[in-house]
């Protein structure tokens, strides 16, 4: 069994009631693995409290899950060796401050399996509730998260940053995108919808956004597709892959079943052009 610590990041609705909701966690062991996971999803918080931006909120929470990647690619060696508390990792990302984002207190447990029990509390502590209130079965954060566990696997989660492309009449703010001469967006979609009609209606939406930044930055759309159960659902995601297709400048569909191949094709992509 090996020990860890972890906290969680609660956006404080109201400082005077103390209402919060927990949107991600952070945990490290004492083996030097260190895990993250915050939740972009703001259906919750919206219900409750009714004053979130959605933009502002994926943004901010985008940028944490970028930086507590790009730590966790780093040893085990090189995390012990910086003597610093996790509380400090946390704050040199996010200082606290009087936002309506704010640490908790530190945590500990025991755990035979740290990354394990990282998908546990992440489970148990943030997406529990939400999953209470949505229409699907999945969301595209989750898929993104069954991606992104083999791109840390990989070491790769780092490059991708964030990026907006726009033209004069339209932008859009994208979270995972690599330049290679060109941007190469990586857009996960999760349609595992109850309501087969809405995998149209979010394929037609993503049709009209590639067509509406056709002349933006040279760029290409990766769709990281999650899988999906139900001869219904199956057959109205491969009618949405081809309003995918159709958009301007090529398209290309990767299946979550195929993510180990498309992770190892990245890594040999990232190193040609290190």
């Amino acid at each position: 069994m090996k020990t860890y610590e972890f906290l969680t990041l609660r956006y404080l609705h109201d400082a005077m009631t103390g209402e919060f909701i927990n949107v991600g966690v952070v945990l490290r062991s004492e083996d030097g693995y260190l895990g993250a996971y915050f939740c972009p999803r703001f259906t919750r918080i919206k219900q409750l409290f009714g004053s979130l931006q959605r933009n502002n909120h994926k943004q901010l929470i985008g940028y944490l899950q970028r930086h507590f990647d790009k730590l966790a690619e780093e040893t085990a060696d090189e995390l012990s060796s910086m003597e610093r508390s996790l509380e400090s990792l946390a704050y040199g990302i996010l200082p606290p401050d009087n936002s309506a984002y704010q640490w908790s207190e530190i945590k500990k447990g025991l755990t035979a399996d740290p990354e394990e029990e990282l998908t546990h509390l992440s489970a148990r502590l943030v997406t529990h509730y939400e999953k209470n209130i949505t229409s699907h079965r999945r969301s595209d954060e989750e898929v993104w998260s069954a991606f992104n566990k083999v791109l840390r696997e990989k070491k790769i989660a780092s490059y991708f940053k964030e990026t907006q492309l726009k033209t004069d009449d339209y932008g859009w703010t994208f979270s995972h995108t690599y330049k290679n001469g060109l941007y190469n967006i990586y857009e996960p979609l999760a349609f595992d919808y109850d309501d087969t009609s809405k995998i149209a209606e979010k394929a037609i939406r993503w049709n009209g956004r590639g067509n509406a930044l056709a002349t933006a930055a040279p760029h290409k759309f990766h769709f990281l597709v999650g899988d999906v159960e139900g001869e219904s659902r199956k057959r109205a995601t491969e009618k949405a892959l081809n309003l995918l297709n159709a958009i301007p400048g090529g398209v290309e569909i990767i299946r979550e079943h195929e993510k180990e191949s498309f992770a190892d094709d990245l890594v040999g992509m990232i190193a040609m052009h290190k």
